[in-house]
């Protein structure tokens, strides 16, 4: 802050002292500076406000209900005969071979000392057995059964639907707009003396 003051008061010498200083002579008379009040105009921002008109597009929606008529698939159950299989099971006696063990004593003679002794020992048989098996047989039968089908019908009914309008409106309204308003102020002005 110091050096501006410094250069701006240098600047003020310079331009009051003439040419004589500027090209390097020093002039021999001394210079004098005062100060005297000036009035000068100075401008302030102003906010003022004004009506101002301009036309819109208004939009008015309305709903407007229309008939319509169109075609609905009406399911439509009849009944119907049917020819199924199914499985009847009947009994049937079968002769099946079964093998199974039994344990069959056998005299055997120790070969160290001659005593005999009784052992037993497992043979296998085969025996005939009868047993009852469920036979699969199939069987034709008519059943009823209900079937969908569908049948167009026409039909009408309402439809609402919007419909929006577009009307031009002229308004007013409020705009706010800025002015520059001069006014007198009172600044100190240096000045050389006579």
């Amino acid at each position: 802050m110091k050096k501006l003051t410094a250069i701006g008061l240098t600047t003020v010498v310079m331009a009051l002292a003439g040419p004589a200083v500027r090209a390097g002579h020093v002039c021999c008379t001394p210079c004098c500076i005062s100060w005297i009040e000036k009035t000068v105009t100075c401008y302030r921002p102003e906010w003022r406000e004004r009506d101002v008109t301009c036309t819109i597009t208004r939009v008015i929606p309305r709903v407007m209900v229309e008939e319509r008529t169109c075609t609905v698939m009406i399911p439509v159950w009849t009944p119907e005969k049917r020819t199924i299989y199914v499985c009847r099971y009947v009994p049937r006696e079968v002769e099946r071979e079964v093998i199974s063990c039994r344990m069959v004593p056998v005299t055997c003679t120790d070969p160290c000392t001659g005593c005999t002794y009784t052992s037993c020992r497992p043979e296998y048989v085969t025996h005939r057995v009868k047993c009852v098996v469920m036979e699969a047989v199939p069987e034709q039968r008519e059943i009823t059964v209900n079937v969908c089908s569908y049948r167009p019908e026409q039909r009408t009914f309402p439809v609402h639907r919007v419909v929006c309008e577009y009307r031009p409106e002229t308004i007013t309204y409020k705009q706010r707009y800025c002015v520059m308003v001069p006014y007198a102020a009172k600044v100190m002005v240096p000045v050389c003396c006579p």
